[in-house]
């Protein structure tokens, strides 16, 4: 996702263009403009709900701490508060950024493309390099 949002930033003109002859790629490219599509309200609000799923420190941590109290409702309590603690970051984060990067100039624009591909191109390399050891 990280490289397919830099190559969009990077290429918009052409990013459809290239990707609509081959049928499953096509399929692809069509879900992810249609999920870029999506509302910005609406995302947030979706991402910020979906929190308990990230695999971070954080929500182990928490989910550490519920299953410590070795009850329902007060391990229930802790990752409510986890989630609502998490919800306003999450909401507010992809706001902030569409606003920084719509109001940037188009040098700033293709330099965060270009960090999302490389982030991307990261993230998989390390991905490959943890799990073929």
């Amino acid at each position: 996702v990280l490289i397919a949002s830099g190559l969009n930033i990077l290429f918009p003109s052409q990013w459809g263009q290239k990707f609509n002859t081959h049928l499953p790629t096509a399929r692809l490219f069509a879900l992810i403009k249609r999920l870029q599509a999506f509302h910005i309200s609406h995302s947030g609000f979706i991402v910020g709900l979906l929190t308990a799923l990230l695999p971070c420190g954080w929500l182990y941590t928490y989910v550490a701490a519920a299953i410590a109290t070795q009850s329902p409702w007060s391990g229930a309590l802790i990752m409510a508060l986890f989630w609502l603690g998490g919800l306003p970051a999450l909401s507010a984060l992809p706001m902030m950024v569409r606003r920084i990067i719509s109001s940037a100039g188009p040098r700033q624009q293709k330099t965060a493309g270009l960090i999302l591909v490389v982030a991307g191109i990261y993230s998989l390399s390390v991905f490959i390099w943890m799990h073929s050891a």
